[in-house]
């Protein structure tokens, strides 16, 4: 059996085939590129987060309550603060999902180091690798500091928020040693 040879592409019925036309059209083209994407202005909610289309992408603290830019692209977006890059985040594909970065969150962080724990955007960087065993000392020894006390195993860094909420409350030993297991 022989092949069928292929008709060359026609819109319609249209003189010249999509060829023809893209070889008129071509030298009509810019030479520079040209961005592509759509432009969305929402508001930054309380918890420092941006909806788009369905989902959340985190920004500073200090951009709460204002109202920011965000440039969609097919793969990212990119989130500003008037003309200055406050946030650039992987578009997400499934919807009502959440992409966090931890380090929008340092500002809150300072003023309630307690929040680390169990927190979205703790267990989003831990799964991306971002967030060290170095670093995961040092989140302890600012337990320490604040708190005059480590995580114990209970309510550490790297169980998640529901397991310590206990009841009756769970707390935490004085120490300076390694984590300890919770008294009741």
């Amino acid at each position: 059996m022989g092949r069928r040879r292929r008709r060359p592409a026609r819109i319609g019925t249209r003189v010249h085939t999509v060829g023809e036309q893209f070889a008129i059209e071509r030298p009509l083209l810019p030479e520079e590129l040209f961005e592509t994407g759509t432009w969305l202005t929402p508001r930054v909610d309380r918890f420092s987060q941006v909806t788009v289309r369905t989902n959340r992408y985190s920004v500073p603290v200090h951009l709460v309550g204002r109202q920011v830019r965000v440039h969609l692209h097919a793969s990212d977006l990119v989130i500003y603060d008037g003309r200055v890059e406050a946030a650039r985040h992987e578009r997400l594909m499934a919807k009502s999902s959440a992409r966090l970065d931890l380090n929008h969150y340092r500002e809150a962080l300072l003023r309630k180091p307690g929040a680390l724990p169990g927190s979205t955007a703790l267990e989003q960087a831990r799964a991306a690798g971002k967030f060290t065993p170095v670093r995961e000392e040092l989140s302890g020894a600012a337990a320490l500091v604040h708190h005059g006390r480590r995580w114990n195993s209970r309510c550490s860094p790297i169980t998640s928020r529901s397991s310590c909420m206990t009841w009756p409350p769970v707390r935490c030993l004085p120490t300076t040693g390694p984590p300890t297991t919770p008294i009741r």
